[in-house]
């Protein structure tokens, strides 16, 4: 904190505070998306489901959820010998909600909580 002409400065401890929020609250709804694209995938032989992953990228203000095996792409959205079996964006979709307040909870809390 610095003391300018009777000002109390708390822009430091905010910024702080609100980029540890950010991370934390990216992780809490890329974990949401995840579980719900887990629950709605197709299964086989469970590989596919258990694939499911994700990653959060800070400075890039992003979350990622996916899979890296090969057919994921062909069960999502279909093949000219397949129809589409969604479970990635309907889980992102069906997340939006408890994506958007996880996300404006955490920051407002970030916030809030700086400068006392």
């Amino acid at each position: 904190m610095a003391r300018v002409n009777n000002f109390e400065w708390y822009g430091d401890e905010i910024v702080e505070s609100v980029e540890s929020a950010i991370e934390a609250s990216l992780t809490a709804a890329a974990m949401v998306v995840q579980g719900r694209a887990i629950l709605l995938c197709p299964v086989k032989t469970g590989n596919l489901r258990g694939s499911i992953v994700f990653s959060v990228d800070v400075p890039a203000l992003t979350a990622y959820v996916g899979s890296n095996v090969e057919y994921a792409p062909y069960v999502e959205y279909g093949t000219v010998n397949m129809d589409e079996q969604p479970f990635l964006h309907p889980a992102l979709i069906q997340s939006y909600r408890e994506v958007h307040d996880i996300i404006r909870g955490a920051i407002s809390e970030a916030i809030g909580r700086s400068g006392r």
